[in-house]
Formats: C-alpha cells, structure tokens, sequence
C-alpha cells in the first residue's frame, strides 16, 4: 500500500522521467487551494477571539479527518433506503434519513476547505491501485522489492 500521495503523484506521471514535471504540474494546480488554506489558517493565528480561533481550527480538523472517508466514502444498500408510508406515519424515517446524513458527512467537512476537498476529489478520481501503478514506474527488480509480481 502506498501512501495516498505517492499513489496520486504516480497515478498522474506517464512514466518514471516525469515524475519531476508531475510533482511541478500539481503543486502548479494546488496554487489556489493552498493559497485559500492559508488564508485561513492566517485568519485563526490571527483571530481577534479565542472562540473564532477555535471555530476555525475546528472547520480545520474536521476537513483533514474527513479527506480519506470522503475520497474513498463507504458504500451502503440502496435498498435500505426504501421508505413506506407505514415509515412515515409511525416516524421511523428519521433515525434512516439520520444514517444517509452520515454517509456524506465526510463530504461536507471536506467542502469546507478547498484544498482538502480538492485533495479528496483527486485521491477519489486518480488512485488506481498501487500494483499498477508501481508497474508503470519500477523495474521488475524493484517491484521485487516491493513484493509486486
């Protein structure tokens, strides 16, 4: 298993002599995320409340724990979600739509904060599986070494 941003970096290079550009392309399209991050982490050092410090150091926390959950969310049986009358006259309803609330949660924290939504959005849409990805990169000695056949 490689880590999520080795696995993004090598997902985008062609081959293992772009690597280089790779790296400078993406820090190239991360410009504006990580500008707005640290726009708002100048905002929270510089806060004129502790409360607002901690309002958003807390947006900050919850949008890093979410990054993984949100590119890779966890996936539930639509089936479940069927909804009959006899549901919403007893109010049974609410604790299933309190469930689907759940589900995208991760999703929400990460929108919050552009780079890590972005981030989520990349790992979601460019991770293959990191067997492949090596394959493209290493030499059949190296990917020895990685336990890649």
């Amino acid at each position: 298993m490689l880590p999520p941003l080795t696995s993004l970096i090598l997902s985008h290079a062609t081959h293992r002599d772009s690597i280089p550009t790779t790296l400078r392309d993406l820090r190239d399209e991360y410009l504006e995320p990580r500008k707005k991050l640290w726009d708002m982490l100048s905002e929270m050092w510089f806060a004129p409340t502790f409360e607002k410090q901690i309002k958003i150091l807390k947006k900050l926390r919850a949008a890093a724990d979410s990054i993984l959950p949100s590119a890779f969310s966890e996936r539930f049986d639509a089936l479940s979600l069927g909804i009959s009358t006899s549901d919403v006259l007893s109010g049974s309803v609410s604790p299933l739509l309190s469930n689907v609330r759940q589900q995208f949660e991760p999703t929400t924290k990460v929108k919050a904060v552009s780079f890590a939504g972005k981030l989520a959005k990349d790992l979601r849409r460019h991770l293959l599986s990191s067997r492949d990805i090596l394959k493209r990169h290493f030499t059949r000695a190296e990917l020895a070494e990685f336990g890649v056949d």
